[in-house]
């Protein structure tokens, strides 16, 4: 059941540029992933959805150089979900595979879950989060939410989380999806955010560039996503929601 939109909040130019400082030394800085950006544009074809993973692995990595420098992120790929039942009173089942699920950890146990990425695995250890994303087609996100809310909600049961962040993209276009289950997973509700992305123009000299701070503001999100997504959103977080009207 959808219970609200959320919304980027006001001061969001504020909030957004408070952490591209973070990371600056790394490789992976907010410069970095702009020049990376603009080299994907003449390097790879947005054709596929194939092609969207160099897009979405760029954010990752950003979105791992933000963190604190006692966290590490282990960033996996095609996650098996087992079939779990949408609730106790129901036959229906659901499954499939998420193509990211990005884990933070301490340093010092980020190499167990490097040696065992299954969700089977991960369940037995403590974990501290973990970001699930579904990968869409390169147009027409619209058209992979339910699929995405279903692998998110199938994950999020299988896990025992009560609350799951999730987001549904084609490397330039992200749809951010928090899922709240109800008691005994008895069925679950979902908010999800209006689509936020990046644009890529030529400037009047025919060089590339990408207006505004759009792609910083999809890293933010990222990164702090990624950081509580066992969690509802606070004061903190980028979004507000706006109740469902009616």
């Amino acid at each position: 059941m959808f219970t609200g939109q959320l919304c980027l909040k006001p001061n969001l130019n504020e909030l957004v540029a408070a952490t591209t400082s973070l990371g600056q030394n790394e490789l992976w800085s907010s410069t970095n992933l702009y020049r990376q950006l603009l080299l994907l544009e003449r390097l790879v074809p947005k054709s596929t959805e194939a092609s969207a993973r160099a897009w979405i692995d760029a954010f990752f990595f950003r979105a791992s150089a933000m963190l604190p420098p006692n966290k590490a992120m282990i960033l996996n790929m095609e996650h098996v979900v087992p079939a779990t039942t949408i609730g106790p009173s129901s036959l229906r089942t659901l499954g499939g595979y998420v193509d990211y699920t990005a884990i933070v950890a301490d340093e010092c146990d980020a190499p167990l879950f490097l040696t065992s990425p299954r969700l089977d695995y991960l369940r037995t250890l403590p974990m501290p989060s973990g970001f699930f994303v579904t990968v869409a087609g390169p147009h027409h996100l619209s058209n992979y939410i339910v699929q995405a809310i279903c692998e998110m909600h199938a994950c999020g049961k299988y896990l025992q989380k009560k609350v799951i962040r999730g987001a549904l993209t084609n490397g330039r276009e992200w749809i951010f999806i928090l899922i709240k289950f109800n008691d005994n997973y008895d069925g679950a509700s979902h908010q999800r955010s209006n689509i936020v992305k990046f644009d890529i123009v030529s400037d009047s000299d025919g060089q590339l560039e990408i207006p505004g701070s759009w792609h910083d503001t999809i890293a933010a999100i990222l990164s702090q996503w990624i950081q509580n997504s066992f969690a509802d959103l606070t004061s903190d977080d980028l979004f507000e929601v706006m109740p469902r009207r009616g």
